[in-house]
This record gives structure tokens, sequence and C-alpha cells, in this order.
């Protein structure tokens, strides 16, 4: 028996190097009509601008994140207004995104301005931060999700150990798990 699922894949690429790599990998996704992959992209990046219109002109999915990620720019004023000028094309485009950002004076700012077209995005957070983002998000009616770094087993498990079943990680892990 066939069980279909549906599934959703977010490319996200972390180190520098990688970008235009990840980039034109997704493009080609793109160009074959892939409905269910999306690229992470970081603000931190001085490229952010042209690959978000760029996407958006072929109708790709974007998970646009203000930290964690590695870029060319340092100057957090800038990373900030790089985001919220970004996150406001993925909102105005009104197809699926997500915006991924710890910064709730930022997400309150959208809120208010978009209203109900705010709603329509996905916003996500580092596991992480569970905690304070309960804290925060009780006014927010836009789908949420929480995710777990995952590449790396020793950073995934450096950046997660207080939240993971390690038993699990272990039991679920094609890696050896005492070779890290």
């Amino acid at each position: 028996m066939l069980i279909k699922k549906d599934v959703f894949v977010w490319i996200s690429c972390v180190l520098k190097d990688d970008l235009n790599i990840e980039y034109n990998t997704y493009l080609k996704f793109l160009n074959k009509n892939y409905k269910n992959v999306g690229l992470t992209l970081a603000s931190y990046n001085s490229s952010i601008n042209t690959k978000v219109d760029n996407i958006l002109k072929l109708k790709g999915h974007i998970r646009l994140v203000k930290g964690y990620y590695y870029g060319d720019i340092n100057d957090y004023k800038m990373i900030t207004n790089l985001y919220y000028l970004n996150a406001k094309k993925l909102i105005e485009s009104k197809n699926f995104h997500t915006l991924a950002t710890h910064d709730f004076e930022l997400l309150n700012k959208l809120k208010k301005e978009y209203n109900s077209d705010f709603n329509n995005i996905e916003l996500a957070f580092f596991y992480i931060y569970f905690n304070n983002v309960i804290k925060n998000i009780n006014h927010f009616e836009n789908i949420k999700s929480f995710y777990i770094p995952y590449g790396s087993l020793f950073k995934y498990l450096i950046h997660n150990i207080l939240y993971i079943n390690l038993y699990q990680v272990y039991r679920s892990s094609r890696y050896n798990f005492f070779n890290i």
C-alpha cells in the first residue's frame, strides 16, 4: 500500500561559500516545476535583494532568516532593514513564505502594517527559544513552526542538547553516534 504524504523541503544554506550553489540548485528545482521546495535566504548577505526579487518573479518560496546564518554584512541595523524590506516583499507576494526571526518588535511592526495579509505568512522559530516565543506569540494568528537545525550531528547536539531525546537520536541516526 502506497501512502502519500505532503512534504515541503527548505534548502538551508548556512555558510557564505555555499550561497550560490544552494541558490542555483533551487533555481533548477523551480525550472523543473517543483512546488514543494523553498530556499532559506539570510538578510546577512548583500545578494539578498536580488535573490528575493528573482525568486518571487519565478513564484518560488522563501524562508527569510534574520539571524544565525553567516554573511558579508555585519552592520546589525542594515541587516534588520534588509530583513524588513524583504519581509514586506514576501507578504505582498501572497505566495507561501516563512519569516524566521525572534525579533518580535519587527514582527509586530509588520503585523500592524499589513494586518490580515500578514496572517497568511508562516512564522518560524528555533526550538531552543521555545519559552521566549510562547511568551510573545499568542496574539499572532499565523501558522507557526519551530525548527531544530540539523546537518552536522555534532552541531545538532550542541545547539539542541537541552531539547532532544539523545536515545532517539542514537536510534534514528545513520551516523555512528560515538564517532562525532
